[in-house]
């Protein structure tokens, strides 16, 4: 496996030297959108009694795999230092200042310059580096493992970035983890210092490592919280003295290779214990690297940070950002997604990048205030739409754009809104159409994961076939392995097992030599256990996972993803599904999440049988036999056979959370979790017995 810098494909060597370092980039999407088998067996019969399907690469880099950016450009930490020299007085991070003379934030965002951030870097790491030498001599500087632990802060991007200048590798924590994950963590890296806010510090007093010494407090300290830590024998600073003293104490930067170790990422994962994930500054620069091939950056790049930053994707993102002068808006109330609105209302991004439930909410929300606009104002509304989403783009849809659309996207905060992106699962197509017709904007759906450090494959903004996850990128080959015995295999299908390698894909799990050597074979392909079938282009589109299928009692397979999509996606107040099953038994149940006020207006307007007025009065009758039935005939599932459909269920307004570790912290359902939760409720359907 080859692999070449960026450059060989979209640049010259003077390009680094001006202004507009990347102005190449991306790619056309014409060369991208598709890709090509680079290997075939001579031998048809050999082919077709192969394991694997034939290897496949992006069109447009089919004589080697993209790496870097550039060859001066090897690292994140050079992409950033560039960045502070193109766009050195730029805003790069921004904040909502608390004003006490009003007791509110601000109703403006407040910016430090790519200068100022990159400044604040090196203080915080030769802060973190002296505290270190003083109050942990037991540490060896050149060889330990940071932490962090806090919600989305300024200080968690300024510390990230101290790593990379410093070549201290770090590893996040989250809360949904719970305390003996978080104990093992902090056993296994051995960290001695963590980053965290103040209402993590209890989480942190509750564990036991003797190898954590010295904590900081994203927030000032107070003497009460200094004498209760100090008290436990941890030295503690806040994130303000740590940047004073290394003000006062400058290191040089010890400059990363992309062989250094960047983090380890600990999946939370749907089973077991979590493994960390390691991500080389190699594998970072590949991930900036295939976004530099595939995304057209808007002009006046503006983002909220949405996502935990403890997750890969939203780094993913970020880094990308800093990588373009991107400005970085950070939520005033980082612990509560509701208030995110009013930061977009002020921020005004450029563009969103979150999950597939956001943009339900977001369509849902979008269709019910459509729907429910009185008068002649709500009859023009509901007619522009209409004609949007049922004509191609032309005069009329101009018009509807600039007299109706635009006054969606601006109540919303989205009037420079140029593209939509979503990852973590898939996303249904019409949803998908409906949000880049309604919004006017692009739309890319990518596929990655913590192993591969975000997206290793994306569609175009404006996709033709928006159920895909688009083509493989620029920085990753892949093959099919066949399971002929769920009937996925390449030659009758063209579907398989989705395997990856290249130099975005990880190296190894942190101390876990079995893990790696299962996911990862000896030449270097990474096992992802997802399940995608190939279209005309070669472009993925995700069906389910491998460990997803359960047999039914006659001999069927279920896959239990695709079939939660299509429930999903088909029925717009559902907002969670769960379907089990078992070997023992001859049809599936399901657990229903709802989105209360849609569901209520829908059961309002269609149940033909007994009306209910209140709220109230349909959750007290939320699970009665009546209105289940119903509901299980009404319920739209296009495409599935009849032992793929739902006989029988439990509605709830909100079945799954984070916070009960039955969600990840990307929203994806943890299955045995969720088993383990409603194991009673699933007892009782089956004794139940199919009601439909």
């Amino acid at each position: 496996m080859s692999v070449l810098p960026l450059k060989e494909y979209i640049g010259s060597e003077e390009e680094l030297t001006k202004s507009q370092a990347y102005e190449h980039s991306p790619f056309p999407f014409s060369a991208t959108d598709y890709s090509v088998q680079i290997h075939d067996n001579d031998n048809t019969n050999e082919l077709e009694e192969s394991e694997f399907s034939p290897i496949f690469r992006n069109n447009a880099t089919q004589k080697a795999l993209a790496s870097f950016v550039h060859k001066d450009l090897p690292t994140f930490y050079h992409l950033f230092e560039h960045s502070i020299k193109l766009y050195s007085t730029d805003g790069s991070i921004g904040y909502r200042e608390f004003n006490k003379s009003t007791n509110k934030f601000n109703d403006y965002y407040s910016w430090e310059s790519y200068e100022q951030l990159g400044e604040k870097r090196t203080q915080v790491g030769s802060g973190i580096l002296n505290v270190l030498e003083k109050y942990a001599p037991d540490v060896d500087t050149n060889n330990f493992i940071l932490t962090l632990f806090s919600a989305n802060t300024p200080q968690w991007i300024i510390t990230d970035l101290a790593c990379h200048a410093y070549s201290i590798p770090n590893s996040p924590l989250y809360d949904t983890l719970g305390a003996n994950s978080t104990e093992y963590i902090l056993k296994l890296t051995e960290s001695p210092i963590i980053l965290l806010s103040s209402n993590k510090v209890d989480k942190i007093l509750q564990v036991e490592s003797s190898f954590l010494k010295i904590l900081i407090t994203i927030e000032d300290l107070t003497s009460e919280l200094r004498e209760k830590v100090e008290s436990k024998g941890y030295k503690i600073f806040d994130f303000k003295t740590i940047l004073e003293i290394g003000a006062e104490n400058i290191k040089p930067h010890r400059i990363p290779t992309p062989e250094t170790l960047y983090t380890i990422a600990f999946t939370s994962g749907t089973t077991g214990i979590p493994k960390g994930v390691e991500l080389t500054h190699g594998n970072i620069v590949a991930a900036a690297t295939f976004l530099f091939a595939h995304i057209d950056f808007p002009k006046n790049p503006t983002s909220l940070v949405f996502l935990p930053l403890a997750h890969v994707y939203e780094r993913f993102k970020i880094n990308f950002e800093l990588s373009r002068g991107g400005h970085i808006g950070f939520p005033h109330n980082p612990e509560n997604v509701k208030t995110f609105l009013d930061d977009i209302k002020i921020l005004k991004p450029s563009h969103v990048s979150s999950v597939p439930r956001l943009y339900n909410r977001i369509e849902g929300g979008l269709k019910d205030k459509i729907k429910n606009k009185p008068g002649f104002a709500g009859y023009i509304l509901r007619a522009a739409i209409d004609y949007k989403l049922n004509n191609e783009n032309g005069y009329i849809s101009s018009l509807v754009d600039s007299y109706i659309i635009s006054k969606i996207r601006k109540e919303i905060g989205f009037e420079n809104l140029s593209f939509l992106i979503s990852g973590g699962s898939p996303l249904s197509e019409n949803s998908i159409v409906y949000l880049r017709k309604v919004l006017n904007c692009g739309f890319y759906q990518g596929y990655g994961s913590s192993e591969t450090f975000g997206a290793i494959a994306i569609t175009t903004n404006h996709a033709e076939d928006p159920s895909t996850t688009g083509s493989i990128g620029v920085t990753t080959e892949f093959k099919l392995r066949n399971l002929p015995e769920l009937n996925y295999t390449y030659n009758s299908n063209k579907s398989g097992e989705l395997l990856l390698r290249g130099p975005q894909i990880f190296h190894g799990y942190f101390k876990n030599q079995e893990a790696t050597q299962s996911s990862l074979s000896e030449d270097g392909w990474f096992s992802t256990g997802d399940i995608v079938n190939l279209n005309e282009k070669n472009q993925l589109k995700v069906i389910d996972r491998v460990k997803n299928f359960f047999k039914l009692s006659q001999g069927e397979y279920i896959a239990s993803e695709k079939i939660e999509n299509i429930y999903v996606s088909n029925n717009s107040y559902i907002n969670q599904f769960f379907i089990y099953g078992d070997s023992f038994q001859n049809f599936i149940i399901g657990i229903l999440g709802i989105e209360e006020e849609l569901f209520f207006r829908y059961i309002s307007n269609n149940f033909p049988g007994k009306k209910f007025s209140t709220r109230e009065q349909l959750l007290l009758h939320l699970n009665d036999l009546e209105l289940k039935k119903w509901i299980l005939k009404d319920l739209k599932a296009p495409g599935l056979f009849s032992f793929e459909k739902i006989k029988n269920i439990i509605i709830k307004l909100e079945p799954f959370s984070i916070n009960d570790e039955t969600l990840t912290p990307t929203l994806k359902l943890k299955r045995k979790n969720a088993q383990n939760k409603y194991q009673k409720e699933i007892d009782e359907l089956y004794e139940q017995g199919p009601i439909v």
